[in-house]
């Protein structure tokens, strides 16, 4: 499964839900490729800091852009590559939106980030309608602060959305606020490494497992055609041989 992580806004949560989600993903027994589409570089900056610990035999990294990126997918075996975009709508962001199966949309608890989301959704809707009919949207609210009632207003209103746009997912856990993860990246590691009991590692766990169950019937459905075409090719063999 392919899914780019997209946000118009800077700062809301991209690079870090790519990482955590992708090593939460590794966790429950996933093969995980975490691409980096920003040219800061900010995700594959974790990549020597992840080889040297030797504890995630299960994650790779690759730098790549819009240009490079079918050719990267295509060699590609693993069970999910999670796209860090970076932020805006430009080409990297398209051209991971035409490959992905799921566009995942970090959401800043705050107002001015909803009000951003506009065309992030304007940018699924055209690319659904031209290059990738099947793109389904994930929305994931992050630096959620408890006290605040505006975090908790975003909240409703984002979960309303299911009900007015097609193929759209709002994750049940929310990401709080916390200084750990920035605490986490300064040591170059996940916060699974860096504070494995805290709530931001329970929160990633808990969105990994979400999108596993959100994704095994996909699986399932792209197994079966998947099996009915080996069988249809197998039975045109066979038929091909006979005398």
């Amino acid at each position: 499964m392919i899914i780019a992580v997209i946000n118009q806004k800077g700062g809301v949560g991209k690079t870090t839900t790519t990482l955590n989600l992708g090593a939460a993903l590794a966790r429950e027994g996933q093969r995980v490729l975490l691409a980096d589409l920003d040219l800061q570089r900010d995700l594959t900056a974790y990549e020597a800091a992840f080889e040297e610990s030797g504890k995630h035999p299960d994650i790779r990294f690759a730098s790549t852009n819009a240009q490079a990126l079918p050719a990267l997918l295509d060699e590609a075996s693993d069970n999910y590559a999670l796209l860090d975009c970076p932020p805006g709508l430009g080409d990297e962001v398209v051209a991971a939106l035409r490959v992905a199966d799921v566009a995942l949309v970090p959401v800043a608890a705050e107002f001015p980030a909803v009000r951003g989301l506009a065309r992030v959704l304007d940018l699924v809707a055209a690319l659904r309608r031209c290059d990738n009919r099947e793109l389904r949207l994930h929305l994931l609210v992050t630096m959620l602060d408890g006290r605040s009632p505006h975090g908790q207003t975003v909240l409703e209103t984002l979960r309303e959305l299911p009900s007015q746009i097609a193929r759209c997912h709002v994750y049940e856990t929310v990401v709080g606020r916390s200084l750990l993860f920035a605490r986490a990246a300064a040591e170059e590691q996940s916060i699974f490494d860096f504070a494995p009991s805290s709530s931001g590692a329970a929160a990633y766990r808990d969105v990994a497992r979400e999108l596993l169950a959100l994704a095994a019937p996909q699986h399932e459905a792209k197994a079966e055609v998947s099996a009915r075409a080996d069988t249809a090719k197998k039975t045109k063999t066979a038929g091909g041989s006979t005398p």
